[in-house]
């Protein structure tokens, strides 16, 4: 649903397609998937979207190395919930590298 949205938010708006439109583009998308955004003014939200994606990078580098075995595990399930074996890609990942 996500990359649904987007793509139709970079169809409509070619700007939202430059790095210096990402968060608009994002912002636009959650209102899309969250009507209750509505009522929040788009730059507002806009930098509300700046804040969350700065703090997951900022999340997963002073993250990083740690929960490894849970990481694992959730990767896993991610990846049964979208009918891959398990590790399949990572394999793939490898040969690709050899």
């Amino acid at each position: 649903m996500r990359k649904k949205i987007l793509q139709q938010i970079l169809n409509k708006y070619p700007e939202a397609r430059k790095t210096s439109g990402k968060y608009t583009a994002m912002a636009r998308m959650a209102k899309q998937m969250y009507p209750v955004l509505a009522d929040i003014p788009g730059r507002t939200l806009t930098d509300i979207v700046f804040h969350v994606v700065n703090a997951d990078r900022d999340w997963r580098t002073l993250t990083e190395g740690e929960n490894k075995e849970e990481k694992e595990i959730l990767s896993q399930q991610k990846q049964i919930e979208l009918g891959y074996t398990p590790g399949h890609y990572q394999n793939l990942k490898k040969l690709k590298t050899l």
